[in-house]
C-alpha cells in the first residue's frame, strides 16, 4: 500500500510526530540526514525516502525502541535501588517462607485479576516445593471497589494475626467477589479472628495509609498493572509459567 504523504492530507498532523520520530532514530543508528540538509526538508521528501528505503525505517525504528526499553529498565534498576528498603523490609508487608531465605520474591497483586490468581497457584507451588524463599505480598487494589475492599481486609488480618495470612490470602484469591467489608469479615472470621477487630482495623487511617503507601511505591517503581514479580533485582511484568519463576530462584540460590 503506498503511503501519501503531501502537504494537506489527513495525516499530515501524524508526519508531524513521526518526522521527529524517524530523525531521531535516524541518527541514533548514524543514518546520513546530508540528504535532507541539502534540499528542503518537508513532509513529502520525507515521505519518499521512507517508502524508497523501508528496511532502514524498519531497523531504525527497532533499534529506537530497544534503545527505550534499555533506558527504562536501567531507570527501574535505580529506582528499585534507591527504594530496596521499602520494598524488601516493610514490616507491615505479609510474608510467607523463610525469613532468612536468600531469595526474596516480591509481587503486587490484586485479589480480583485473573493472572494474580495464576500467579497464586505457581507461588504456592513453589512454596510447596520447598525452595529456600520468602515471598512479600503488596497489595495493589487496581480493579475497583471490591478489589480494594479485599486488600483492606488482607492487610488487616495480617496485623491482626500474621501467622494465618495465607489462608486468608488464599481465600480472598480464589473466592468469589467481595462487596461489603463485612463480607468480608465474615469470610476471614471462618479462618479464625474477631470480626469486630477485623471491621474497625479495615476502615482505620492506618490501613488506608499502607495500601496508599503501596500504591505510591507502585508508581515509583513504574509498576503499571498485576501481578508484577520483583525477583531479586529483577523486574517481571505478568504472570509467568511455573518454570520461569523456579529458574529465577535457582539462578540466585
Amino acid at each position: 500500500m503506498s503511503l501519501n504523504f503531501s502537504k494537506g492530507n489527513s495525516n499530515s498532523a501524524l508526519l508531524i510526530i513521526i518526522i521527529s520520530v524517524v530523525t531521531s532514530v535516524f541518527l541514533s543508528i548514524g543514518v546520513n540526514l546530508t540528504f535532507f540538509a541539502e534540499q528542503e526538508y518537508n513532509e513529502e521528501r520525507l515521505g519518499r525516502y521512507v517508502e524508497d528505503n523501508p528496511e532502514i525505517f524498519i531497523e531504525a525504528m527497532n533499534s529506537y525502541y530497544q534503545a527505550q526499553q534499555q533506558d527504562r529498565l536501567k531507570s527501574r534498576s535505580k529506582r528499585l535501588a534507591d527504594k530496596k528498603a521499602q520494598v524488601y523490609e516493610e514490616k507491615l508487608d505479609p510474608r510467607v517462607g523463610d525469613a532468612d531465605a536468600k531469595v526474596k520474591i516480591v509481587e503486587f497483586f490484586d485479589y480480583n485479576c485473573g493472572y494474580c490468581k495464576k500467579a497464586f497457584v505457581n507461588l504456592e507451588r513453589l512454596l510447596r516445593d520447598d525452595l529456600d524463599i520468602e515471598i512479600i505480598f503488596k497489595e495493589l487494589p487496581i480493579l475497583g471497589a471490591s478489589s480494594l475492599i479485599k486488600a483492606k481486609a488482607s492487610v488487616a488480618a495480617n496485623m491482626l494475626d500474621s501467622s494465618k495470612f495465607f489462608e486468608v490470602h488464599r481465600a480472598l484469591m480464589m473466592g468469589g467477589r467481595i462487596t461489603s467489608l463485612e463480607q468480608a469479615a465474615d469470610l476471614i472470621y471462618k479462618i479464625g479472628y474477631n470480626r469486630d477487630d477485623l471491621l474497625e482495623l479495615m476502615q482505620s487511617a492506618e490501613v488506608k495509609e499502607f495500601l496508599e503507601q503501596n500504591r505510591a511505591l507502585a508508581q515509583e517503581l513504574g509498576v503499571n498493572g498485576t501481578p508484577a514479580f520483583i525477583i531479586g533485582d529483577e523486574f517481571i511484568d505478568g504472570a509467568v509459567p511455573y518454570e520461569t519463576l523456579k529458574l529465577k530462584v535457582k539462578e540466585l540460590d
